[in-house]
């Protein structure tokens, strides 16, 4: 198996693994990110091994379709990065939200008298 049929096939595992999107519960999401990670770690040290030095007509066809399937899994990625960075928003609204109601007035100096001599 040559690297380029390696690399098409990690792809398209990494593209089923992508479309499946994030599970709901945290302990899983955190489980596909991780595995995630791991296979785009694989898949970098393939692309690193590639060579350019292909005379194969029958390893252009392939470089063509894992071309194809690259565009659509860095989309599929780009998307799942901006549900991921959805989500820590969302997370970070909630805990300012929490704090702001624990301490209701933290950070207000109304009522404050300043004096102008700095005495």
């Amino acid at each position: 198996m040559t690297i380029l049929t390696q690399l098409l096939s990690q792809t398209a595992e990494l593209q089923k693994h992508v479309e499946q999107g994030l599970p709901a519960d945290d302990d899983e999401r955190m489980e596909f990110i991780n595995q995630l990670d791991a296979w785009l770690v694989q898949r970098g040290q393939l692309i690193e091994q590639l060579t350019d030095h292909t005379t194969d007509p029958s390893e252009f066809e392939i470089r063509d379709e894992l071309v194809k399937r690259n565009a659509v899994f860095q989309e599929n990625l780009h998307q799942l990065q901006n549900q991921i960075r959805r989500d820590l928003k969302q997370i970070q609204i909630k805990k300012e939200t929490g704090r702001k109601y624990e301490q209701p007035y933290e950070g207000m100096t109304d009522g404050a008298f300043f004096d102008k001599r700095g005495v």
